[in-house]
């Protein structure tokens, strides 16, 4: 099997499933924010050149995760980057989303970095999300993420962006699971739905598309 990328927006229950998958025995890849120390991650930028520089540490961490063929899941990936991409462009009023997704196309294109053979999201409403984090944080199980992932309209937009991404993906099946189902419910879901499935050996990731998608979009709201 191929890698298999886990996605969605923060607090959105990719963690419990996760514990569920390591339980029955799966390899799983933790995400970026458990395999570096908090204090490594470079920020977020606010110029074209901090966010060029930015973008690049990610790539490279992002091909070292990559780089240990024993794993099949992945919590997060560079996908949450490319939507990120999209919102945070519109938040920081630069057009660094474009360049942002070239640069990945480039390293896709090199093959530093993977095409998945499936993509599993767990989708959640941005208000979910939001009331979700604010509870972790209250509870102290979380120190919280910027703030700008507890605003409902950058939520809006990356979650906007997931699905364009997702109508950007050739022979690239994503397995969609309610974020408001038990665990278990999800587990139960994602295992019928694997098992139904049948790898393709031609999955590309259309960029050319993404980019239009997400520029037609942006045209629809100026207008």
């Amino acid at each position: 099997m191929g890698i298999i990328f886990i996605e969605g927006l923060p607090c959105a229950g990719k963690s419990e499933l996760i514990k569920i998958l390591k339980g029955n025995g799966e390899s799983v890849c933790d995400e970026l924010g458990k395999l570096v120390r908090r204090e490594e991650f470079p920020g977020n930028g606010k110029t074209l050149e901090k966010i060029e520089e930015i973008d690049r540490w990610f790539m490279n961490k992002e091909e070292w995760r990559m780089s240990d063929l024993s794993k099949i899941f992945f919590d997060r990936s560079y996908f949450t980057h490319l939507c990120y991409a999209y919102a945070y462009s519109l938040w920081i009023s630069l057009p660094s989303f474009k360049p942002t997704v070239n640069r990945y196309q480039e390293r896709v294109m090199n093959g530093g970095l993977s095409v998945p053979e499936y993509v599993i999201y767990i989708d959640v409403s941005s208000q979910e999300s939001i009331d979700r984090q604010f509870n972790k944080i209250v509870t102290g199980i979380s120190k919280g993420l910027p703030e700008f992932w507890r605003d409902k309209s950058f939520l809006e937009n990356t979650s906007l962006a997931y699905e364009r991404l997702w109508q950007s993906l050739l022979n690239i099946p994503v397995c969609r699971l309610d974020g408001t189902l038990s665990t278990q419910e999800k587990s139960s879901q994602l295992k019928e739905w694997l098992q139904k499935q049948t790898p393709s050996q031609k999955r590309q990731i259309d960029f050319k598309r993404y980019i239009q998608l997400m520029e037609n979009q942006q045209i629809c709201r100026n207008l």
